[in-house]
């Protein structure tokens, strides 16, 4: 379950919302461990059953209690920790048992083999010094294997005791010597070790740490500022004005960079030519300026904006630029390299989660598919603060408002496509988060849907306190839920402002559409000779009787509509259409400046 949780960013959805990872465990630990004591309480019913004689002794059932607890807080934590070492749930499955019970088997042989070796004969001696101390080292190593060796200590005190008719009291049974006492106390050692390493190897792995974030060179800063006042002068101002105001707004970014370790190729050539490079594009391989004999790929470099609240922000670029590196960093799903993400004001790896009310929909549908989208929401609220009867409230009319009556008592993994985007959007926006995360939210969505999901998120940002930031790929989607708009070309951000401010400052015009059986006459009589649009126009022929004019005019609007409308009077054109570039326009003539690998390679 908690690979399934990581791998599908579910650990992360809740730390976002305010649980934090020792609150997490410490769950996880009492439902996995409630589960395993109760399946060991119903073998020991059984071996009650079969083998009275060798159960029922009260001793003998505090013993097996007190292991019972022990064994499953100590070995679910050591689950726990070897769930850090696979990233697929199927992997994890096949491999986790066997890693379990291989090294116990191997235990028990050799156990058996060194307690031979050093038996001695005197009763009081049930296990050999040297035996046992394996015992313990195996137990240290592997937790699962401490049961198996204390079942065995007790068949063994038993079988002696029948045999040579001894009484033997509690005292006797936790000697050293009969192997169930120091078994225990290394069971009680491993649940407290391994809790301590389980929470520093969460901390390194899955969560944004100081030291993950390295301070910029002199040289690196000379440079970026020297970019940022060359570039467009709206970029460098949301700059200056996050610098100076970052303690103002919901969310915002300072500078941040992030560089992905990669290895060297193989080919000699290739190798030396990236070790000897000291200047490097985006996409090239290149040495790390933070850590000696490592290699790295940048993916975000100096990326600055910030967020105020009742205001949408939309993150665009084409694939490769950087636009889910930078959410990801945002979620503190990876370290940044360089810069600083804030959340009202504080660093995000400073902020703690449960002062934080943060909504995510990633682009991939998360969700537990065992419960039901009631209860994913019911969860959600709980967790964000709202009563269980609240909760309850607010989940029925979150559930009437997207129209899901029908589907709120199915599973999650039996809804189609676009009710689980619904679904995953709702568990972003219910409960009034100050700052939302929204990763193409509509992905897969059919057009009525789509349109539905575009009026709740404007509700939600015009309603509440909200900063939302999201990502997409339809220019229509952002243009109609967007405030502002930043778009993110080789890793840097090349422009920002409203969708309006963009088109005008970089659109190319106006578009002039015109539809005719005889597209020649027209372009000779009316563009040619009448000169309807000047000398500066750009002509593409679409088909046989379509043509479109890209128009740079600041006046003289009117005249063209004024001729248009009598050409398609005296029948020279059938139909025409005039409009100002569109945003898509914008965006392709940005993404023509993203370089791919092969260009990077070239």
């Amino acid at each position: 379950m908690v690979v399934r949780e990581r791998v599908n960013q579910l650990l992360q959805q809740l730390q976002l919302n305010g649980v934090s990872r020792i609150n997490y465990w410490l769950s996880a630990l009492f439902t996995d461990g409630s589960l395993s004591m109760v399946t060991c309480i119903l073998v020991i019913i059984i071996g009650i059953i079969f083998q009275p004689d060798s159960f029922l002794d009260f001793y003998v059932l505090t013993i097996l209690f007190v292991t019972v607890i022990v064994w499953s807080i100590a070995t679910l934590i050591y689950q726990y920790i070897l769930s850090f070492f696979f990233n697929k749930v199927d992997t994890a499955n096949s491999f986790m048992a066997l890693i379990n019970l291989f090294p116990a088997y191997i235990g028990v042989i050799a156990f058996s083999i060194i307690n031979s070796s050093y038996q001695s004969t005197n009763p009081d001696k049930v296990f050999s010094n040297v035996a046992i101390i394996m015992e313990i080292v195996i137990s240290i190593i592997n937790p699962p294997y401490a049961i198996m060796g204390i079942f065995n200590a007790l068949f063994t005190v038993q079988f002696i005791k029948n045999l040579l008719k001894l009484d033997l009291d509690f005292a006797f049974l936790l000697r050293f010597n009969s192997g169930i006492s120091p078994l225990i106390l290394t069971l009680i050692v491993d649940a407290v070790g391994y809790f301590f390493i389980l929470l520093w190897l969460d901390a390194k792995k899955n969560q944004t740490n100081a030291g993950d974030i390295h301070t910029p060179t002199p040289e690196m800063k000379e440079e970026n500022e020297r970019l940022l006042k060359e570039g467009d002068e709206d970029v460098y101002n949301e700059y200056l004005n996050i610098k100076s105001n970052y303690t103002n707004l919901p969310i915002s970014t300072l500078q941040i960079s992030k560089d992905y370790n990669v290895k060297l190729p193989s080919n000699p050539e290739e190798k030396k030519k990236i070790i000897e490079r000291t200047e490097y594009k985006f996409g090239d391989i290149h040495k790390s300026p933070f850590r000696r004999n490592t290699y790295v790929k940048t993916a975000v470099e100096d990326v600055s904006f910030g967020i105020n609240k009742h205001e949408c922000f939309g993150l665009l670029g084409p694939n490769g630029a950087g636009k889910s590196t930078t959410l990801n960093m945002i979620t503190s799903t990876i370290p940044q390299t360089t810069g600083s993400i804030y959340y009202d004001g504080v660093e995000s790896h400073i902020a703690r989660y449960n002062n934080i009310s943060l909504g995510y929909c990633p682009q991939n549908d998360t969700f537990w598919k065992e419960l039901t989208i009631r209860e994913h929401i019911k969860f959600f609220l709980t967790i964000r603060g709202f009563s269980k009867e609240l909760a309850k409230e607010y989940a029925t009319q979150y559930i009437r408002c997207c129209k899901l009556e029908e589907h709120e008592g199915k599973r999650a993994s039996k809804l189609s496509g676009g009710t689980k985007r619904k679904l995953c959007l709702l568990m972003a926006i219910c409960g009034y988060p100050n700052q939302v995360l929204l990763d193409e939210p509509t992905a897969g969505m059919d057009p009525s849907t789509r349109r539905y999901v575009w009026n709740i998120i404007k509700e939600t940002k015009r309603d509440n306190n909200t900063a939302i930031i999201m990502t997409t790929h339809s220019m229509e989607e952002a243009e109609f839920l967007c405030d502002r708009l930043g778009i993110l070309i080789n890793g840097r951000l090349k422009c920002i402002g409203s969708p309006e401010h963009l088109k005008m400052k970089y659109g190319e015009g106006y578009n002039l559409e015109v539809q005719s059986k005889d597209i020649a006459t027209f372009h000779s009589k009316i563009i040619e000779e009448a000169g309807l649009l000047g000398n500066n126009y750009k002509k593409e022929i679409k088909s046989h009787d379509r043509i479109n004019y890209e128009i740079s005019i600041q006046k003289g609007i009117g005249k063209i509509f004024d001729v248009m409308e009598r050409c398609k009077a005296s029948g020279m054109i059938s139909d025409y259409t005039f409009s100002q570039s569109s945003l898509e326009q914008v965006f392709i003539n940005f993404a023509k400046l993203q370089i791919t690998n092969n260009d990077s390679h070239n």
